[in-house]
Order: structure tokens, then sequence, then C-alpha cells
């Protein structure tokens, strides 16, 4: 755990190498993930608000994982002072902007398999061709709350994608390339 939703936001991180989950959870003890973040992303970006407010979400590490905190302060003289990086937080931050609106699409326009399919493919580790790529290690339930559905539909779902040959479970989950076709029949 990274930090917790309703912690004090004193830094902002920056993802040296590794990933990070990001959840919300609510009163009745759901949970459900946000974002999965990657190397070269920030997170806890609420610590650059006026009025300092507090964490909106937990920051959870997926894999061994470097991260810079950086000091509300500090970042904004850097953001001020260094064009090139005030140009990449930018743009991490409108890739999130824009990944937000693709996930938001993706849950009024796609099936929970496509859904399921496209969020397998965006937490694979690149591969080379051919090769099955292996997925970052999150739950049945990780993937259901990130795709807007049930534990039990994602499982139902994998079932299906194993017997088609599009994952293999045999050492940890890697999905096969070959299951973006799956995506383009719609």
């Amino acid at each position: 755990m990274i930090f917790a939703a309703g912690d004090r936001s004193d830094f902002i991180f920056f993802i040296e190498d590794g990933s990070v989950k990001l959840t919300v959870g609510s009163r009745a003890g759901k949970e459900a993930v946000t974002a999965v973040l990657h190397e070269k992303q920030f997170f806890g970006e609420e610590v650059l608000f006026a009025n300092r407010v507090p964490r909106s979400s937990n920051a959870i590490a997926i894999t061994d994982l470097q991260v810079v905190p950086i000091e509300r302060n500090a970042m904004l003289r850097v953001l001020s002072r260094n064009p090139e990086m005030c140009e990449a937080f930018i743009s991490s931050l409108v890739g999130l902007i824009a990944h937000l609106n693709g996930e938001l699409a993706d849950g009024l326009l796609y099936s929970s398999e496509q859904r399921l399919i496209r969020t397998l493919l965006s937490v694979s580790t690149p591969s080379k061709p051919g090769t099955f790529p292996r997925v970052l290690q999150l739950s049945q339930q990780d993937l259901a709350s990130m795709i807007g559905t049930s534990r039990q539909r994602v499982n139902v779902l994998m079932q299906r994608f194993k017997k088609l040959g599009l994952v293999d479970c045999s050492h940890g989950l890697r999905v096969h390339g070959s299951i973006r076709k799956l995506v383009r029949e719609d």
C-alpha cells in the first residue's frame, strides 16, 4: 500500500519501474480498480490542488515497484521552471483523461467479453510476436471491477478463452495476441 483513500496528500509519485493499481471503495465494502499505471506515469496528482484535498483513492503496488515521491512545492517549482517536465506531466494527465474516457465508452458500448479482452491486452507485458505475453498479477475480482461485471462472469469468460487457446494459465496468466480478433468482430 502506497497510500489509502482519506490520507493526507503530501506527495505526487512518479513510477520509474513497476506497476500500481488505483482503487476506490464504497461504504458497503465494494472495491473497484480505476486504473493500472506503469513506468513513466504519475499518480497522486490531487496533491497539486490548492486546498490540499485528502487522497480519493488507494494506490497499491502490484509488481516490484520503484517510485519517486515528489513533495508538492518541489513539483510546482519544477513544473514552473522546466518546460520539458511540465510537458511530460501534462502528457501524463492527458493520457489518464483519455484512458478514463475510453473506459467510460467501453462500458457503454461493448459487451463484458470485449471489455475483458481489451483490459487483458492493456495490462499485458510486451512480448515477441506469436508468444503469450504475461499479464500483471491481477485477480479475477480485480479484472471484474475494472470492467464493471462480476467475478463469476470473468471466470466464465476466462474458461471460454482457455478452451479457445487464447489464454494460458499454466505459469501465470498469459494472453495470446490472437485474442484481438474477438474485439474486431463487433
